[in-house]
C-alpha cells in the first residue's frame, strides 16, 4: 500500500476574517513563504484567490469567499509521492467506498498557457457535503516547465520538490527564518454522514483509525486527523497544529477578527482556531 500523505488544508473564512488574515504583515513576512494569489484552470472552468503559506511538505491556505468559484466548503486534500501510487490508491478507494472514483487532469495558467500541474482524484459525495477530500499526484511536467529556472533543478513530483519552488518563487532570493515547518494535527466537525465517509477514505487510506460511532482519530504518515460530530453551522475544519522550525519569541496570540485566532505553544508548535 503506498503511503498517502496530508498535502495541504483549504479553509474557507469569511469576508471579514479574510480581509484581516490578507492584511496581516506578521503572516505575510514572518510565519512562512506566503503569498495572496489567483489561480485560473480554465480547461475545468475553476478559479480560486486565497492567502498561501508554504512549509517544507505541507501547507495551508485561506480562501477569499467573494473571489472563487465553488462552493465554500472546506477541504483536505491528499497526495503521493509517487505518480504510480495514484492508480493503486484510486483502485482501493472505489473498492473499499464502492462509488465512483475519477481521475483527471488539472492545468495552471503560466505565461498564457495552461501546463500540466497534477492528477485530481476524488469521489462521488452529496451536493450538500460540508467539507470535500481529495488526492493529488503532480504531473511530472510540471516543474519542467513552471518556473523552471527556481530550484529544485533537478524538478520532482515529491510535495518537497513542489514546495521548494513555490517557496522560491515567493521568496524572491530572500530566504529567511520562517516559523512555519509542516501541519501535524487537524481536527475537524462534520455531521455523520460526512464524517462516516470520511472515516472510510482515510481507512481506504492505510490510515489508523480509532474511536467508537461519530469521534474517532485517524493517524497517517506524519499527520493526525481528528473528527467530532456537530451540526450544520459549525462544520469543517476548526483547529490545526503546526509544527515550527524555531521558538517564538515576544507575542505569542494572534487574532483575525472574532473567529480565527493562531497561539504559539511553548513546544515548538502552533495552533489555528477556526470558529
Amino acid at each position: 500500500m503506498p503511503p498517502v500523505y496530508l498535502n495541504h488544508l483549504l479553509i474557507f473564512v469569511d469576508s471579514v476574517t479574510y480581509r484581516a488574515i490578507s492584511e496581516s504583515d506578521f503572516l505575510m513576512q514572518e510565519l512562512a513563504p506566503a503569498e495572496e494569489r489567483t489561480t485560473v484552470d480554465e480547461q475545468n472552468n475553476a478559479s480560486w484567490t486565497g492567502c498561501y503559506y508554504y512549509g517544507v511538505r505541507t501547507y495551508f491556505e485561506f480562501m477569499d469567499p467573494d473571489a472563487t468559484t465553488w462552493k465554500p466548503v472546506d477541504g483536505i486534500a491528499f497526495g503521493v509521492d509517487e505518480p504510480e501510487a495514484a492508480a493503486v490508491i484510486r483502485d482501493r478507494l472505489a473498492r473499499i467506498l464502492q462509488t465512483d472514483v475519477r481521475r483527471y487532469p488539472r492545468t495552471r495558467r503560466y505565461e498564457g498557457r495552461d501546463i500540466s500541474w497534477f492528477d485530481m482524484i476524488e469521489h462521488d459525495r452529496p451536493d450538500d457535503a460540508q467539507m470535500i477530500s481529495w488526492l493529488m499526484a503532480y504531473d511530472p511536467e510540471f516543474l519542467r516547465r513552471w518556473e523552471p529556472h527556481l530550484p529544485p533543478a533537478l524538478g520532482g513530483v515529491r510535495r518537497e520538490d513542489i514546495l521548494q519552488r513555490y517557496r522560491s518563487r515567493v521568496e524572491n532570493g530572500d530566504s529567511r527564518n520562517w516559523y512555519f515547518k509542516d501541519i501535524t494535527n487537524v481536527s475537524v466537525v462534520l455531521p455523520e454522514n460526512d464524517g462516516a465517509r470520511l472515516r472510510k477514505e482515510l481507512a481506504a487510506f492505510g490510515y489508523i483509525v480509532s474511536g467508537d460511532g461519530n469521534t474517532y482519530t485517524a493517524a497517517g504518515p506524519d499527520i493526525s486527523i481528528t473528527v467530532n460530530p456537530g451540526d450544520l453551522s459549525h462544520t469543517g475544519i476548526r483547529t490545526f497544529t503546526v509544527s515550527l522550525n524555531h521558538e517564538k519569541k515576544g507575542n505569542r496570540e494572534y487574532s483575525f477578527g472574532p473567529q480565527c485566532s493562531l497561539t504559539f505553544g511553548d513546544d515548538l508548535t502552533a495552533t489555528w482556531t477556526l470558529q
